[in-house]
């Protein structure tokens, strides 16, 4: 254990494979424990996949250790469901509950020798930028949305408007702050080079790991959890499947009115996935 370097990973929605949710974090963190470090997960207790709340015992964090150096905390947030008020009250009880406690969870944790934020939402890798500060530690930002780019294309804030411009120069920040940049899609760079970003931000502290595949688990479900439909099974049908998220900016309509013109007989497009706020 003395041996075992401390690195956190903030990530609010991070969840592990018993759960609904994004498991990568979990995952890189095994990952990480065999190259030697010992892993602690910050994330909300406010499940935003499943609506659900882990119980916390009525205290602000919940600490839930497992025998792998592995460690996930449920900082106390409240229900975040939908894209209103309560989402961004869930963000903002997510930061301040870090920053309040972050000074007793290190006691029992031990100092962070690094820290990787990720940015399912916007105050995220300001958390990560707070420890960074305190602790004067360096800092990953892991990119898995350009915020605000995603509530431009969405047309929820105007990008030229006053908000839109706020928020384009709170990300130019962030990044500028960081120590080094993961992005999770191949050419995300390419979004800094179109903001023009390139001279405060060099190219050389950003990196691509995507979220790659767990052949053990994969395997496992091949011969445990086979899903079975009618359709699928069907080898007369040419068969277009999307499988993944079903939301606004995924636009899976634009699917359904592609299948409505298709004019060839036997053709079926099969949508799998959930959808997602």
């Amino acid at each position: 254990m003395k041996n075992k370097r401390n690195l956190w990973i903030i990530h609010p929605y991070a969840t592990d494979s018993n759960r609904s949710g994004l498991t990568r974090a979990h995952d890189f963190a095994k990952e990480l424990v065999g190259k030697g470090y010992e892993v602690t997960i910050f994330t909300s207790s406010y499940l935003h996949y499943s609506d659900k709340q882990v119980d916390t015992f009525g205290k602000k964090y919940f600490i839930e250790r497992n025998d792998n150096f592995i460690s996930t905390i449920y900082l106390k947030t409240p229900n975040g469901n939908g894209n209103g008020l309560k989402r961004i009250l869930n963000m903002v009880f997510f930061y301040i509950n870090f920053c309040k406690n972050v000074k007793n969870m290190y006691t029992v944790l031990g100092k962070p020798s690094v820290v990787i934020a990720s940015t399912p939402h916007l105050l995220s890798p300001l958390a990560g930028i707070f420890l960074k500060e305190k602790l004067h530690i360096p800092l990953i930002t892991e990119v898995r949305d350009f915020w605000p780019e995603v509530f431009f294309l969405n047309g929820t804030i105007n990008k030229n408007g006053l908000l839109g411009k706020i928020l384009l120069k709170y990300e130019k920040w962030v990044y500028m702050q960081s120590d080094a940049i993961i992005f999770l899609k191949p050419n995300d760079t390419s979004y800094l080079t179109d903001q023009n970003w390139l001279e405060e931000i060099e190219l050389k502290k950003c990196f691509y790991i995507n979220n790659g595949v767990n052949l053990e688990e994969f395997n496992f479900n091949i011969k445990n959890n086979n899903y079975f439909d009618k359709h699928l099974d069907d080898e007369n049908l040419i068969k277009i499947v999307y499988t993944g998220a079903v939301r606004n900016v995924n636009d899976v309509s634009k699917l359904v009115r592609i299948a409505k013109n298709i004019n060839i007989e036997n053709v079926k497009l099969i949508i799998l996935g959930m959808e997602m706020s």
